[in-house]
């Protein structure tokens, strides 16, 4: 074997183990796996299962269900990564029999949603304002509003809001569940897996942001890419100002409790706080004194 055909299998080994190691840095941010048996099934049969269809040149096909309620209450879930709506089967008993119309959304590329090669917040945000816009034609009743965001739900609806993407002006109130404060953090909990940690993340970044803006280029909301501070949420609470609910679990194996500490700084008065010890990232809902607790907050 001559030189020439050693240094292009180094190379070709070296580019292998780097674009595992960068896929492997991207699915464990991006991608926090739910477990197969707390995706969920819907609890009983919706009035509404459908699709809400796209208006907009960046709007996708989204799957949605709807169980609708007399009055004016209505709340939007929004699931995480590598869920579905059927996440939200025990919020959509507990919301029904509490006297709220329940609608279910599957975030574009999961659940029964179209897919595109690659999401992200943007994705999610614009995929909000799609069906908090649907909700708004359909049901002109409901008039009394809330988004419940969970994980990266929660995170796309708070950098939504900041962004201007998602229309605050319509909501009564907006809760999110399990969220970051700082994009940082996740970035340098998987960063950490590797030797040579503080010169693999600013290369690391570097080739997400292009990536990044090369794939929104003719998106009109391509301008939140200028800077990675604009992808942090907690940034983004100053310029929100319909009441929000901030809930953590201190034993969240995803997203460290920690970030919810530095929510608390910015001490608004708009934002509440609601904190269990137990329940993990994903079961929170089968905690016994949950939806108590969350009901006494929110209605």
């Amino acid at each position: 074997m001559d030189i020439l055909t050693l240094s292009v299998l180094v190379l070709l080994l070296f580019l292998i183990i780097g674009f595992s190691s960068f896929w492997y840095i991207i699915k464990q941010i991006y991608l926090p796996p739910y477990p197969p048996h707390l995706r969920g099934k819907i609890p009983s049969i919706p009035d509404f299962d459908g699709y809400i269809a796209p208006t907009k040149s960046w709007e996708k096909r989204l799957r949605v269900r709807v169980w609708e309620v007399e009055g004016k209450k209505i709340i939007l879930f929004f699931h995480g990564w590598d869920s579905s709506s059927g996440f939200f089967s025990q919020y959509v008993m507990q919301f029904k029999e509490k006297g709220w119309t329940v609608v279910t959304v599957d975030l574009r590329s999961m659940g029964e949603s179209e897919r595109q090669a690659l999401v992200s917040q943007i994705d999610f945000a614009e995929d909000i304002q799609q069906a908090l816009s649907w909700v708004l034609e359909k049901y002109p009743s409901k008039s009394d509003i809330t988004i419940y965001g969970h994980s990266i739900g929660g995170v796309s609806l708070i950098l939504g809001l900041g962004w201007k993407i998602i229309d605050q002006s319509k909501l009564n109130q907006i809760v999110t569940e399990g969220i970051y404060a700082d994009s940082n953090y996740l970035l340098n909990r998987m960063v950490n897996k590797f030797p040579f940690k503080s010169q693999i993340k600013p290369i690391f970044l570097k080739f997400l942001m292009i990536r990044l803006k090369q794939v929104y280029k003719n998106n009109p909301h391509k301008w939140v890419l200028n800077s990675t501070t604009n992808l942090d949420p907690f940034r983004q609470l100053n310029k929100i100002d319909v009441p929000l609910l901030m809930i953590h679990t201190e034993n969240d194996e995803i997203v460290n409790y920690s970030e919810t500490e530095l929510f608390k700084l910015h001490k608004k008065a708009n934002v509440r706080f609601l904190s269990f010890r137990t329940g993990g990232h994903f079961r929170l809902s089968y905690e016994n004194e949950f939806f108590v607790k969350l009901f006494n907050e929110i209605e």
